[in-house]
């Protein structure tokens, strides 16, 4: 019932605890104090004798005063030791989160993460708050009033006494059936949420493949057997309360039938078989209360379990190096596949990359000799990209990059193409240190990127994907995510070198609104913000992933020029679906299933690669649609 995992996160919470039982004690006291004067008076008019109210007054008084005091004082500490342990948690479980990075969604859903983070954390505010010091006062509160009853009648305070152990051997008996009762109930609330928070973000496409009402059916059966769980778990629960309450009234009637009888033989006089009546209740009604907390407590300990395993998940082991010199990136040979994720799975994801982060100013480079003219020839890939099975099985039994070797230069614009699904967000996945389970090497400025701490990689690359975040707030507050200290004439430069300070100016300036994910502004409006941000990161080498997909034609010009400038003084990638994006590339590689099936210039691609001469003269007759040259 006591996990020492939960107790070793936070160690002040048991000086809270303990200050938790301490209050209590002294409201045991005031208890006491309260029914030995209440017993004095109702003594007293039943022998019709005098009463000493100068006696009873002060102690009804100081008893009702120490009984109040008590009750909010052990209130607040109880309320101290759940919120360090929630604050510890919740902290712990973001520095994981950033740790893992990507890694994160093959561990634990996002939907599971956020009730594990929320509603998990709150769930222990019970079991920190209530349930431990209740634990630990169980136990003292029935040996003091036994110690005190035994001053005043040995044998009602021996059976009172005798009845205690059977509520918490009650709540033992209950326990594993309660704790796998419960696991069960938390995995299905966690799957229910999955499914919910999962339908909810792919409404969208369930309507246009008419899916969502297989989609409902389905949901319908989860929170059916929801419903069955919840019931199992009030069943268990009404079933030993009910158990609980019979102890906890049987051994009350026990002790005053002993004390009745004690009054009987005249071993007893009236004030003490009062005095018996009015604490036997006491001496039960602590171990009911934590039968009762005991069952809330279990759900968070069953939270608890799925928050350490996922804590307790094993992370990618990075170095400490920093990037010295030109940031130029080569592959060779390397082979990924994504942890537990399907291939079907990549290509849903595939342009879908997190932001690498913000961090300090780099300078940026401009050096192209590195450069060599026989890596910019086009034509198949040599005999190192060819690829292994070896080299492949030993990544993931479906790997979506295969032996792949390139170099991209630390100055100037490369891209790369392909269909859906071939792997090229993956590269940008690698580029960025979000996995380094890959075999081959990929070295960033010469150093392995396994060797780079995430801040060097944050200070080296920054990359722009399709739907980057944007938080609720303001302008201001958005682009100093990239440079906290940036000043408003670096702001506003940021702003002009994307295409976006007019509307800026005409919409409030820099603290003008942000919704949640940009809401408030247009789709284009929204990416050209992001460019922005990440302009303002200024780092040696950045990445564009899809960054002008499904935005307005105004939109993607201003954001193409803004790359092409860019690319003129640093290190730029461009991952785009759209060919007529990157024509202008030194450097183009095409993506296939996977593995490197070209690369060049846009005119010698389109001379010697098939598959890029094929997605070329698809996507110009559908650009000759959309301008409306075709007869």
């Amino acid at each position: 019932m006591v996990d020492k995992r939960l107790l070793s996160v936070v160690p002040q919470a048991k000086t809270a605890i303990g200050k938790t039982v301490a209050a209590q004690f002294v409201g045991l006291i005031a208890g006491i104090l309260f029914a030995y004067s209440l017993a004095l008076v109702l003594a007293g008019m039943i022998a019709k004798s005098p009463i000493n109210f100068a006696l009873v007054i002060p102690c009804f008084a100081a008893a009702l005063v120490l009984k109040f005091a008590s009750a909010k004082i052990a209130e607040h500490f109880s309320y101290m030791a759940a919120r360090d342990v929630k604050l510890a948690l919740r902290r712990k479980i973001y520095e994981k989160l950033l740790r893992l990075g990507k890694c994160a969604s093959s561990h634990s859903s996002s939907a599971e993460l956020i009730q594990t983070t929320v509603e998990g954390t709150e769930q222990l505010e019970i079991y920190f708050g209530k349930f431990l010091p209740q634990l630990m006062y169980a136990v003292v509160a029935p040996v003091s009033l036994f110690i005190v009853l035994l001053f005043v009648n040995v044998p009602s305070a021996i059976a009172l006494l005798v009845f205690v152990p059977l509520i918490p051997a009650t709540i033992m008996a209950i326990q594993q059936l309660a704790k796998r009762v419960m696991g069960k109930y938390w995995d299905t609330y966690t799957n229910l949420g999955d499914t919910f928070l999962e339908n909810l973000q792919g409404l969208v496409t369930l309507k246009i493949y008419q899916a969502d009402a297989l989609r409902h059916e389905k949901m319908n059966e989860e929170a059916e057997n929801f419903r069955l769980a919840t019931m199992r778990v009030l069943r268990m629960q009404l079933n030993s309360i009910i158990v609980m309450d019979i102890v906890a009234l049987g051994g009350a009637v026990a002790g005053m039938s002993v004390g009745l009888y004690q009054m009987v033989t005249g071993a007893l006089d009236v004030f003490g078989f009062l005095f018996i009546v009015l604490v036997s209740a006491d001496f039960f009604i602590p171990m009911r209360t934590l039968g009762s907390y005991f069952h809330v407590a279990m759900n968070g300990m069953s939270a608890s379990d799925k928050i350490f395993t996922f804590l307790n998940e094993s992370e990618q082991q990075r170095g400490t190096a920093r990037v010295e010199g030109e940031p130029v990136i080569e592959f060779r040979d390397v082979t990924f596949a994504y942890p537990s994720v399907s291939r079907d799975e990549e290509a849903a994801d595939d342009g879908v990359v997190a932001a690498s982060g913000a961090g300090t100013d780099a300078p940026p480079s401009s050096d192209d000799t590195n450069v060599s003219p026989s890596s910019t020839q086009t034509g198949a890939p040599s005999a190192e990209s060819t690829p292994s099975a070896a080299s492949a099985s030993s990544c993931a039994s479906t790997p979506v990059l295969r032996n792949i070797t390139m170099t991209l230069p630390a100055q100037g614009m490369c891209a790369v193409v392909g269909l859906s699904g071939s792997g090229k967000s993956s590269l940008a996945h690698l580029i960025a240190g979000e996995y380094l389970n890959f075999t081959g090497s990929l070295t960033i400025g010469s150093i392995p990127v396994q060797q780079l701490s995430l801040q060097a990689l944050s200070d080296t690359i920054t990359t722009v994907p399709t739907g980057d975040y944007v938080f609720s707030g303001t302008l201001r507050s958005m682009l100093c995510m990239a440079r906290p200290h940036a000043t408003d004439a670096e702001l506003w430069d940021a702003l002009e070198k994307a295409n976006i300070a007019s509307f800026v100016k005409n919409a409030g300036g820099l603290d003008m609104p942000i919704e949640a994910q940009g809401l408030n502004v247009s789709g284009g409006q929204r990416q050209r913000l992001c460019l922005a941000r990440a302009l303002l990161h200024n780092t040696p080498y950045y990445i564009f992933d899809e960054a002008t997909s499904n935005i307005d034609v105004e939109s993607e010009e201003h954001i193409n020029a803004a790359i092409e400038r860019l690319a003129r003084e640093k290190g730029v990638l461009v991952i785009s679906h759209r060919l007529a994006n990157v024509v202008h590339a030194q450097r183009i590689f095409v993506l296939h299933e996977g593995a490197l099936v070209g690369w060049g210039t846009h005119e010698e691609l389109l001379a010697t690669c098939d598959m890029y001469r094929s997605l070329w003269n698809q996507q110009s007759a559908l650009e000759n649609i959309r301008k409306g040259e075709v007869q």
